[in-house]
């Protein structure tokens, strides 16, 4: 099993990277503030809730943020294991998620992460149990089911976990419906507080979806294929930028993980 995915066990389908298509072009926006704009953000409650559906997890969380600070979105929170157990984990989102999100098709933006602590619990085996994650994209169509847990969704992931050095962040590309895996592949690493600018992108003619990452000593591209239909909207239709914490349920210690991660020059077509 691949411990960067959260929802699928199998991998495949992975298309080879490839140059990147006219990517998004619109400066949509920059967060000069003091507060974030009802014309582009949906005031969708965060903190409590995800409308982004892909864990089972229950929320459980103290610390949570959404707001503009010094012209960037900061996005911040923190999550805590169940002390009765030793299986399982626990969730916490703080997300944004973008206005009539069925008409965009790409989404670029720049990133810097101020902080992840992802802390295992020895005695919970459950995978993926402790991880500090950002990521951004959404559902972008469906198959022709009309189901919306079969809306196909696009992610970048950028986050840490416990057998990851200190400091060190895992990029990766994921195209996944909670009923089915499309592709994964790893765009390689980064380091807290280095700046990274990354690109999701849906290339409809040629029915595949192409990720790039820039940033220190990295530019990264690929491109990962689906074989359904890709002509009707998705039914649940969600665009976001997320952060996102998962911590261990632990009978020994207090199970916990968090994420701080700056947003900025947000882009899309």
């Amino acid at each position: 099993m691949n411990r960067y995915l959260l929802i699928v066990i199998l991998l495949s389908g992975i298309c080879a990277a490839q140059t990147l298509p006219s990517a998004a072009s619109e400066v949509y926006d920059q967060f000069k503030g003091p507060f974030l704009d009802s014309s582009k953000w949906l005031t969708t409650p965060t903190c409590s809730a995800t409308q982004f559906v892909d864990t089972t997890a229950s929320i459980n969380l103290l610390d949570c943020a959404r707001e503009i600070q010094s012209n960037k979105l900061r996005l911040m929170v923190r999550a805590y294991g169940n002390g009765l157990s030793d299986a399982g984990r626990q969730f916490g989102p703080s997300e944004l998620f973008f206005v009539n999100p069925n008409a965009i098709n790409s989404i670029t933006g720049t990133l810097r992460v101020k902080g992840a602590e992802a802390v295992a619990c020895p005695s919970n085996s459950t995978p993926f149990s402790s991880l500090g994650q950002t990521i951004f994209g959404g559902n972008y169509f469906n198959p022709g089911t009309g189901d919306p847990r079969d809306d196909v969704a696009a992610v970048l992931i950028v986050e840490h976990d416990p057998p990851t050095p200190p400091g060190v962040l895992l990029l990766s590309a994921l195209v996944f419906s909670p009923n089915a895996f499309y592709g994964f592949s790893s765009l390689g690493t980064i380091r807290f507080e280095q700046a990274l600018t990354g690109t999701v992108l849906w290339d409809q003619p040629n029915h595949q979806f192409v990720f790039n990452v820039i940033g220190p000593n990295l530019n990264s591209t690929v491109a990962i294929g689906y074989a359904v239909s890709d002509t009707m909207p998705a039914a649940a239709p969600i665009k976001l930028l997320g952060a996102r914490a998962f911590a261990p349920n632990c009978t020994s210690q207090q199970g916990s993980a968090d994420m701080e991660v700056l947003f900025d020059n947000v882009r899309v077509n």
